[in-house]
């Protein structure tokens, strides 16, 4: 999207059309990149002195991560890159178009060269109404359209940035407008910080259960990993999974023929995450190829899937779904079939979750870990009786269930903040002032 577009989108005609010079702060480098070329070399950092910020402290709105420094005599020389409180900075290289305001109290430092710097007239623009603007679709396609370079992407020159036009809303309407969206900003950051307690709850809980049980008086040594010594209740027992599974088995050793929108699906480990297989980017494959791998798999509701290459441990539990009997795997994802009069699924589930670090450990290889069928088949799983099993997995799930409904209670604000911004932003609902 060009600066022209921009201005032809439809909105208020009261509104100032201006450039992003014009509403800048009057002073020298008031819009500036950062530092080019050799400017900031790794051998000229310090342990401490003035901070050089980059995009992490923007991408993360965390000014605190970081530890590149120079001293004052750098500083000196590259001081007219330096940020204060209440500058704009803009991530433009690579991860483009984030957005973040300087805070109070920041140590004293400069922007590398992958950041912009926007210090903002006050008179003119309201510092959080100007971040909202930047973080709208509408700038965000002008940002994407000044890109250039394949491999990472670097916004151009600051001359043409200048000259971006938008129109404005008066100051009055501006502070209502920022006040509007904050509202539902705090409604995501109160969102965030209910699903961050319930998973640190959710952290402990598993630490509890799944190594002391629910309500046990006598406990018992007994031999466990890399000849250590566990302490677990008298009435738990160490197993194999070969000795609680029906079956463990791998996918399919080779490749199979594509076929979109044939609906029979070929699942490796980048399709499982959160729990769940993510079929939105998993491969489909030709009817004869997913004949002859499925004679292999066979998956069913209740069975496991565990991630054995690369990332190891990824979990999902095969849910009863209508693309379920025409899914099979490629050699990255192992299938354990649960004995479930032996192990209760959902308890199965969170052991193996919570021992992700054990089941790494013992994989081989060294650039890339693979996790053979022999190494699961003779993990060793602390096991209670079925009926505690099905106490822990419940109320672990049922936690699982909290932190989700939470996640989609955010997922709401968010699409909410989306849809007002597109609305206040370019006037089509416009706000008393």
């Amino acid at each position: 999207m060009s600066s022209r577009q921009i201005q032809r989108t439809k909105q208020p005609q009261q509104w100032q059309l201006v450039t992003l010079e014009d509403i800048a702060a009057s002073t020298k480098h008031s819009i500036k990149r950062g530092p080019w070329g050799g400017s900031l070399k790794r051998e000229i950092f310090v342990s401490s002195g003035y901070k050089v910020y980059e995009q992490k402290n923007v991408i993360y709105n965390d000014f605190k991560i970081g530890n590149y420094y120079i001293d004052s005599q750098k500083f000196s020389e590259l001081k007219d890159f330096a940020i204060s409180p209440g500058d704009v900075l803009i991530s433009c290289s690579g991860t483009y178009g984030k957005v973040a305001v300087v805070p109070n109290n920041i140590e004293k430092g400069i922007i590398n060269q992958a950041l912009l710097k926007i210090s903002p007239n006050q008179e003119k623009i309201v510092t959080p109404y100007f971040k909202y603007l930047l973080e709208s679709e509408l700038i965000q396609k002008y940002f994407v359209g000044l890109t250039h370079g394949s491999a990472i992407k670097n916004v151009v020159s600051v001359s043409i940035l200048k000259q971006m036009k938008f129109r404005l809303p008066s100051i009055f309407e501006q502070h209502k407008i920022a006040s509007t969206l904050s509202k539902v900003d705090e409604l995501i950051q109160k969102t965030d910080q209910i699903i961050e307690q319930t998973q640190r709850l959710k952290k402990a809980l598993m630490q509890r259960l799944l190594t002391k049980g629910i309500g046990h008086a006598k406990f018992k040594k007994v031999s466990w990993l890399f000849g250590k010594k566990i302490v677990i209740p008298e009435e738990w027992n160490i197993l194999s999974l070969h000795d609680i599974c029906k079956n463990i088995t791998d996918g399919k050793h080779g490749d199979c023929e594509n076929e979109n929108h044939s609906g029979f699906y070929f699942i490796s480990a980048k399709d499982i995450f959160n729990g769940k297989i993510h079929y939105e980017k998993a491969r489909q494959i030709t009817m004869s190829d997913f004949l002859d791998a499925h004679k292999r798999t066979k998956i069913e509701p209740g069975d496991i899937l565990l991630t054995n290459s690369g990332s190891i441990g990824k979990l999902a539990i095969v849910e009863d779904k209508f693309n379920t009997p025409k899914t099979t795997f490629q050699k990255s994802v192992a299938i354990l079939k649960p004995s479930i009069d032996k192990i209760f699924v959902k308890f199965f589930y969170y052991y193996l979750d919570y021992n992700q670090q054990q089941l790494e450990t013992i994989a081989s290889g060294s650039s890339q870990k693979n996790l053979l069928l022999r190494q699961l088949e003779s993990f060793r799983i602390v096991l209670p009786l079925l009926s505690e099993q099905k106490k822990i997995g419940l109320v672990l799930s049922d936690i699982d269930s909290r932190i989700q409904n939470q996640k989609d209670h955010k997922l709401i604000f968010e699409n909410l903040k989306k849809g007002l911004m597109q609305k206040l932003l370019t006037g089509k609902i416009r706000v008393k002032v």
